[in-house]
């Protein structure tokens, strides 16, 4: 059985965002951003999950706020 590691992650989040971290939770081969949101750091968040060799699986999203303009339903 593999171990769970868990990493937050400060990245920066356009303006008037309520997001404020990500999740990064990894196994031995795999890895799962937790609520990334929409971000700027794509690129650093994308080297967190490749650079020790995880294979993106998921992305989690545990809920939106479509209310407030953060996120687009289509």
């Amino acid at each position: 059985m593999s171990t769970l590691e868990f990493a937050v992650l400060g990245l920066v989040f356009p303006v008037g965002s309520t997001n404020r971290t990500t999740i990064l939770a990894t196994g031995e081969q795999e890895a799962m951003p937790v609520n990334a949101g929409p971000t700027r750091e794509h690129r650093r968040l994308a080297a967190e999950i490749l650079n020790p060799g995880k294979k993106l699986t998921t992305v989690f999203v545990s809920h939106g706020h479509g209310r407030r303009g953060e996120m687009t339903w289509g």
